[in-house]
C-alpha cells in the first residue's frame, strides 16, 4: 500500500501534468494570438455547467467565499486562483450534500486544486499550512481524498475561464488616448489607467462577494457568462470615472458584447456600489477610496464622479 505522502505527491504531479497539457501561455493577451485565445476561452465558457443554486448548504456560501478570499489575499495568491477556487466550490456544492463539518475541507481542497492549476509553483500553499487555518482539524489523507474527489468530479478539466481571466485581457483596453473624461480629453493616461485598475479590482471582487444585505443573492453574477461579467466591469468602471464614450465600438468589437447585452449586469454592479456607498460607516465614500489617485494635483488627476451612482446614465454611445 502506498503511503499517504506518496499519494499526495502523485496527485499533485497529476494536477500539474493536467495543467501543463491544458494551460494557455502566460500573459497571452500580450501575444499575437490574443484574439484566437480569447475566442477559445469564449467557446470554453459555453461548456460550463448550469448552476442550479440547489445546495443544501448554499446559505454558508458567503462565509466560505469570504474566508477563501481572505486566505488567498494573505498568501498573495492571484485573482484567477480566487475565482477558480470559487467556481470549483460553487459547482461542487451545487451537486453534493456536504456535511457541515466538511465544508471547510471542501473549501480548502478547492483552493489547493485551483492553486496547483493556476499559481506559480513557488506560491502553491502546502497542505499543512492550509490545515493550520482550521487548527489542524483534518489529516493529510482527508485532503488527498478531497482533492481527488474534486478533480474526478470535474473530469480533470480544470481549464475553466473565469471572470478574472477575461478581465486580465479586457483591462488592457479599458482606457485609451481617444477617450474623454467629463467631456475633455484625458489629462493623463497613466493616472487614468491606475484609477481604472482600482475600479476593475473593486468590481471584480464584488462579482464574487455580493452581500445578501444589498438585496441580491450572493451568487447573483453566476447567471451571466464570465466574459459578460468582465465586459460589464470594464463598462461600469468607465461610467464611474465619467469616461466617454462609455462603451465605444472598439470595446464592443473586442468583447463581442453590445451595450444592450451588458446593461442588466452593469446596472446590478452600479446599484451594489451605490448600496455599499449608502451603507458605509466610514466618512470617505467607496467611490473616493477606490478611484482617487495618490497624488493631489487637481490639474491633471482623473476624478471619480462626485455624484451618487444612481444619477449616472445607463445610456451608451453607439
Amino acid at each position: 500500500m502506498p503511503s499517504v505522502e506518496l499519494c499526495a505527491r502523485s496527485l499533485a504531479a497529476s494536477i500539474v501534468k493536467a495543467r501543463n497539457s491544458m494551460s494557455i501561455t502566460e500573459d497571452w493577451w500580450l501575444t499575437e494570438y490574443e484574439e484566437e485565445i480569447h475566442d477559445h476561452l469564449r467557446a470554453k465558457e459555453q461548456q460550463r455547467a448550469v448552476f442550479h443554486a440547489q445546495s443544501p448548504q448554499l446559505h454558508f456560501r458567503q462565509f466560505l467565499v469570504d474566508w477563501l478570499v481572505d486566505i488567498c489575499k494573505r498568501r498573495n495568491l492571484s485573482t484567477p486562483v480566487q475565482h477558480l477556487s470559487i467556481y470549483l466550490l460553487d459547482y461542487f456544492m451545487d451537486n453534493h450534500s456536504i456535511q457541515r463539518e466538511q465544508l471547510q475541507l471542501v473549501t480548502l481542497g478547492c483552493l489547493l486544486v485551483a492553486a496547483k492549476f493556476e499559481e506559480k509553483d513557488s506560491l502553491i500553499p502546502k497542505t499543512s499550512e492550509l490545515n493550520q487555518t482550521v487548527d489542524n482539524l483534518y489529516n493529510l489523507h482527508e485532503f488527498v481524498q478531497m482533492e481527488l474527489a474534486l478533480v474526478e468530479f470535474f473530469h480533470w478539466d480544470l481549464m475553466v475561464p473565469t471572470t478574472a481571466h477575461f478581465v486580465e485581457y479586457y483591462e488592457h483596453y479599458c482606457v485609451c488616448t481617444t477617450d474623454f473624461h467629463a467631456g475633455q480629453p484625458l489629462p493623463a493616461l497613466p493616472k487614468a489607467r491606475v484609477c481604472a485598475q482600482h475600479y476593475n479590482d473593486y468590481f471584480l471582487d464584488l462579482s464574487i462577494r455580493v452581500a445578501c444585505k444589498f438585496c441580491f443573492v450572493d451568487h447573483t453574477f453566476l447567471q451571466f457568462p464570465p466574459s459578460m461579467v468582465a465586459a460589464a466591469i470594464i463598462a461600469a468602471t468607465r461610467m464611474c470615472l465619467l469616461i466617454s464614450p462609455a462603451w465605444p465600438r472598439f470595446l464592443q468589437k473586442l468583447t463581442y458584447y453590445t451595450s444592450e447585452e451588458l446593461s442588466p449586469c452593469i446596472e446590478i454592479m452600479l446599484r451594489l456600489l451605490e448600496a455599499e456607498e449608502r451603507n458605509s460607516t466610514e466618512k470617505t465614500s467607496v467611490i473616493k477610496k477606490v478611484a482617487q489617485p495618490s497624488e493631489t494635483d487637481s490639474s491633471d488627476s482623473l476624478k471619480s464622479s462626485p455624484t451618487s451612482v444612481s444619477s449616472l446614465s445607463f445610456e451608451f454611445d453607439r
